[in-house]
């Protein structure tokens, strides 16, 4: 079972209003909790709400109803619900869709200039688990520069991204110095990089501080999940 799809059973409850975060660890003591006919103690017991049959006092609890969708988001749209300078990603979505499930939201974010891959979810702590910095979840992205990289550059490019770059502070993000990157080149304006955290304007900053520009940035994949030949400003059910 994939454990990006978990969530505890306590956070499952708490969903469902039976209980507070402060009072669930009492609820399950004072409570028959089954889950497939089992009785759970347990406030951090992993489920698969989709798949398990949960039940309070002998009453079964509806299956929560998750959809899971991959967008090749076009530049020019912002991540967020609404925005008075730019278009929503949102509005890519069938409404029928963001009627069926509410709460619908994307996991992680592009900005405004940067296409690719997003994931959408209605499923908080699948979300949840992506994002969680501890994760480290490997996020690849294509890369065009503005300026010629010849061989011995490229090499101390990947060197300095292995060994992890400081970053100088940029509006919403101070300083900091980034996890290690792997660097695939294509060509000397082309390559791919994947890292395992996701700052402000993250990539952009790697290269300017290794003294390029980039002028075109794409997710190619996040996780498990790849764009593959999906069309800029499609979705796709996972």
């Amino acid at each position: 079972m994939n454990n990006f799809y978990l969530q505890s059973l306590g956070r499952y409850l708490i969903n469902h209003n039976f209980c507070s975060k402060r009072s669930v660890k009492s609820f399950l003591q004072k409570n028959f909790v089954e889950v497939n006919g089992k009785q759970i103690f347990e406030a951090d017991f992993l489920i698969d709400s989709e798949k398990v049959c949960v039940k309070v006092n002998g009453k079964k609890i509806k299956k929560d109803k998750f959809i899971y969708l991959m967008m090749n988001k076009p530049i020019g749209y912002v991540c967020s619900t609404e925005s008075d300078s730019h278009k929503v990603v949102y509005e890519l979505l069938p409404k029928k869709i963001v009627k069926k499930y509410p709460g619908i939201h994307c996991v992680g974010r592009l900005d405004c200039d940067t296409s690719g891959l997003l994931i959408f979810t209605n499923n908080g702590s699948f979300s949840h688990n992506l994002t969680e910095p501890s994760n480290q979840i490997e996020k690849k992205y294509f890369v065009k520069l503005k300026d010629k990289v010849c061989n011995k550059e490229k090499m101390t490019y990947c060197e300095k991204c292995k060994n992890g770059l400081l970053l100088k502070e940029d509006k919403k993000s101070p300083s900091f110095t980034t996890r290690p990157t792997v660097i695939e080149w294509k060509n000397d304006y082309e390559c791919f990089i994947t890292l395992t955290e996701g700052k402000f304007h993250e990539v952009r900053r790697i290269f300017e501080t290794l003294g390029n520009c980039v002028i075109i940035l794409k997710r190619i994949s996040f996780y498990n999940y790849d764009l593959g030949t999906l069309k800029e400003g499609k979705i796709k059910k996972l």
